[in-house]
């Protein structure tokens, strides 16, 4: 009895080594000299997974920090007359508008402002017949007369513009009529420089 399911079971074994073979290596069998077979290729996949992809708006953006405005003026621009009648002024290129600024800027006008009780005069003015005491003064400033009580920041050189970090000269000529009392510091008038970012 052992013998015979040993039999069977290997009977069954083989049974089902022939069926795996027959379904594992089939084969169109080409049996003419130039005859033709077929292969079929088998593709086996798994489910496809449809995975929609959202392309972003690429934004750019810019982070500034603001601009650093710094411009320097003198704070005076002093005048000297001696018993003698002998002006003084500063020596050419001792006062200057410094741009401390990030960028460029233009001086676009300065206005000239009688102070106290002085008045001006066309620059070149001859006070040798004025009385003394007489509280008038003569201004240029960069060889522009100042009568007119401004001047145009062109007279600072390249349209009035300042590139960063760089300097204008101011050279500035005076005269006043003869006073009867020494005067120390006192103040003939006032510059008033208006600078921006040069924007053109």
């Amino acid at each position: 009895m052992k013998n015979i399911k040993k039999l069977v079971s290997l009977l069954l074994a083989v049974c089902l080594i022939a069926a795996l073979s027959v379904t594992a290596f089939a084969a169109t069998e080409v049996n003419i000299s130039g005859g033709e077979g077929t292969t079929n290729v088998l593709l086996t996949t798994s489910a496809a997974t449809f995975k929609v992809v959202p392309i972003n708006e690429r934004q750019f953006l810019l982070t500034t920090t603001a601009a650093t405005f710094k411009v320097t003026v003198p704070t005076s621009l002093p005048v000297n007359i001696a018993a003698d009648g002998t002006v003084t002024c500063a020596a050419s290129g001792t006062a200057k508008i410094i741009n401390g600024s990030s960028g460029p800027v233009r001086v676009t006008n300065a206005a000239i402002n009688d102070a106290g009780s002085w008045t001006k005069k066309p620059f070149g003015y001859d006070f040798s017949g004025t009385a003394t005491g007489t509280k008038q003064y003569t201004l240029k400033i960069n060889d522009a007369d100042t009568v007119s009580g401004t001047i145009s920041g062109e007279v600072f050189g390249n349209s009035g513009v300042i590139a960063g970090g760089a300097s204008a000269p101011i050279t500035y000529a005076a005269d006043a009529a003869t006073q009867s009392v020494a005067l120390s510091g006192e103040t003939i008038a006032s510059v008033i420089f208006t600078v921006a970012w040069n924007n053109a």
